[in-house]
Order: structure tokens, then sequence, then C-alpha cells
């Protein structure tokens, strides 16, 4: 999630989603985001950062991207039915803003 945002807010949208830091996790599922922003004491209109997919971590595949004027989506899925084991330095690859992101998980 670009920028980083305090999972705390998000838990009224996505239920169950916290913080993730140093272990690694089993998913399904990956979904960039990134939200406009102003950065910094803009005065022109907020942009959000470029919706450009990273190549897919091993075992998913790329399903959809989205750019709109408010928000970035980049959606990828694992290939097979059970989930895959991703570290954190795997998912913070596919930022759309190195270093300006929140890593967050939801569990079902």
């Amino acid at each position: 999630m670009t920028p980083d945002i305090d999972a705390a807010l998000w838990r009224i949208y996505l239920p169950g989603v916290e913080e993730f830091h140093d272990r690694s996790a089993r998913v399904r599922e990956i979904v960039v985001a990134g939200l406009a922003t102003q950065g910094g004491f803009s005065a022109g209109p907020v942009k959000p950062p470029a919706a450009v997919p990273h190549t897919p971590p091993p075992g998913f595949e790329l399903v959809s991207a989205r750019q709109t004027s408010t928000f970035a989506l980049i959606r990828y899925r694992v290939a097979e039915a059970r989930p895959t084991a991703l570290s954190v330095e795997k998912l913070a690859g596919l930022a759309l803003v190195p270093g300006a992101s929140a890593l967050l998980v939801q569990r079902p």
C-alpha cells in the first residue's frame, strides 16, 4: 500500500488486516495499491503512482493492472490452487513506490 498508512485505519474497510513486517506469509493473491497523494505541499492535483506491474513472484501471474485519477491497483494471483509462501522482501519488491509502502496481510 502506498503511501504507508497504518493498518488500524484500514480495518473498517478490510476486516482482519494487519501489518506485515518480518516473516513470510502463505498467500493466494497479492494486491498492490497506490493512492493519490500530494507529496508534500503541492498546489497541483494529486496523482497516484503509475500502475506499472513488476515481474510476478515465482508461482504467481499478473491478473490485472488498473489506473484511475485517484488510485492504482495491480493484482497477482497464485497459478495453483494452494497458497504460496512469500517473504517480506519479495512482497516489498512489488511496491509502486520503493521504500514508501506498507505491507498488509488480510486473513480470511
